[in-house]
Parts: C-alpha cells; structure tokens; sequence
C-alpha cells in the first residue's frame, strides 16, 4: 500500500495535488501486475485507458515505429515530473529536446570538428528498462529527496522513487512520445 507521507511528499515535490496524484498512482496499480522490487521493477500488464498506441512509418521505407502516448491525466502529471527533472543539471553537450536548444544550434557546438559521427540507436526507447530508469534516477532524484523531504525513511525514499518509475514507464520500458521520455 502506498504510504501517506510518500504521496504527501511527492505532490509538494511534483506541484500537484494530493488527489490527483492519489488517483493516477492507485489507478495504474489497480491495473498493472506491478512487481516492486530493487531488483526486479516491472509492469507487465497496462490498461490500454492509460496509454494508446499509434504506429507510424519510419524514413526507411517498410519500417515502423510504435508510439505510446498517455492519457491527459498521465501526462499531465509526466509533465510536472519532467519539470521537475529539468532541474537536475545534465551535460552540456546534451542538446537534444532542451528547452531553447534547437537542431541547428545543437550542429554549431560540432562546426568546428573535423570530423563528426552520427548514429541512431535501434529501438532505443524499448531498450530502456524499467530497471535503466530507476538507475537513472536513483541518484539525483534521491539527493533532492533527501534535502526536501529529510523526514522520510529510507523504504519511503525507495518508494518514492519507485513510484516515479510507474508512472514514467509502460510495460517495463520507456515509452515513446510521453513527456518524460526526452530527458
């Protein structure tokens, strides 16, 4: 069961209410097989009320790919934990999807290099597991919990990033096309 302090502690920090994280949290549990574990965090079994998928096609002709874009409740609140990430600093040669970066100003930072080398990661939204993400975010995140919210135990921390986790993922990977899966 989901522990009080958590949710309170989590919509100071999303700038949410209690009542609506409350909703989405209990509602994606009710819903999932949901394993929370270290070691094993999966979701293997969504509603499809959560997410709808849409596939398009791809540039290589014959060749798809699968969105998996959330309800309005889900990313609104995918948007409050994306704002939120937007405050843990990343590396400066990190251009894409920022804020006030664009495609163009990104090539300028590489203009002056001899060479440049430019890949595509094949299925590279799949392969972020459930696991990468918790990973991820572990360390960061928990350093803000831990200057905010000095009070909660360390299973209430682990819960707490845990929870993130569900609600940033679909079945155990990270989606692509949510809020969240730019950064």
């Amino acid at each position: 069961s989901l522990d009080k302090q958590v949710i309170a502690s989590m919509s100071q920090f999303l700038w949410c209410t209690k009542r609506d994280l409350e909703d989405a949290i209990e509602s994606r549990l009710k819903n999932l097989s949901w394993s929370v574990t270290l070691s094993n965090i999966t979701n293997t079994r969504d509603l499809r009320n959560w997410y709808f998928q849409l596939t398009i096609p791809k540039t290589t002709p014959g060749e798809f790919r699968t969105l998996s874009i959330p309800n309005d409740t889900l990313k609104s609140i995918q948007s409050k934990i994306l704002n939120t990430f937007r405050a843990i600093p990343i590396s400066s040669v990190s251009q894409w999807w920022e804020i006030g970066t664009s495609f163009v100003k990104n090539a300028k930072i590489h203009v002056p290099n001899k060479y440049l080398y430019v890949s595509d990661i094949s299925n590279a939204y799949p392969s972020v597991s459930s696991q990468r993400i918790y990973k991820n975010i572990e360390w960061p995140v928990s350093k803000i919990i831990d200057l905010s919210f000095p009070y909660l135990t360390v299973e209430q921390r682990k819960q707490f990033l845990m929870i993130i986790v569900l609600l940033v993922s679909y079945r155990n990977e990270l989606p692509q096309w949510a809020p969240t899966s730019t950064r």
